[in-house]
């Protein structure tokens, strides 16, 4: 997988998909999950992140689905696994996205993890393509576009360990 962030070109080859969290309005309850993809095996090497998360009914896993975000003005148009009539954030299938990466402050050679950020304040737009499970591996195809000033996107496809 490729992309840029901040007008700077990254590859990341390394990823995961964690159940992360969920969420419940009456009778109706969701989980979330995420995935991220690095550019290093642990998160402390890494100098460029992309995190999506999902979400999908409870106790159903996101294997072989396909997740799309639009760029568009209000919840009720993004397709969601929920009733969408509510607005309630958590119900999108693509929940949000976030960019990582370091970068060096002030000139000097320190540097700090900073993150753009989209959610339904911040437009983005996306597909996610999960494939089968095999074993504690599963593959994914990712496009994602941030509607930031600098255009910071991700696509490809990569491997993704279960966590």
């Amino acid at each position: 997988m490729s992309g840029q962030v901040k007008k700077k070109a990254f590859t990341a080859k390394f990823g995961v998909l964690a159940k992360t969290g969920g969420i419940s309005f009456g009778e109706d309850a969701f989980d979330h999950y995420t995935i991220t993809v690095r550019d290093a095996e642990t998160s402390f090497y890494s100098k460029f992140a992309v995190d999506v998360v999902v979400t999908v009914p409870k106790d159903e896993l996101p294997d072989g689905k396909i997740f799309r975000r639009k760029s568009v003005k209000t919840l009720a148009e993004q397709p969601g696994p929920g009733r969408m009539d509510r607005g309630v954030l958590a119900l999108a299938e693509m929940y949000s996205l976030t960019f990582r990466f370091r970068e060096k402050t002030n000139g000097s050679d320190l540097t700090a993890d900073s993150w753009i950020v989209g959610t339904p304040y911040r437009p983005f737009t996306g597909r996610l393509e999960i494939g089968k499970r095999q074993g504690q591996r599963l593959t994914a195809r990712l496009y994602v576009c941030l509607d930031d000033e600098d255009k910071s996107c991700a696509a490809g496809t990569v491997e993704l360990a279960i966590r």
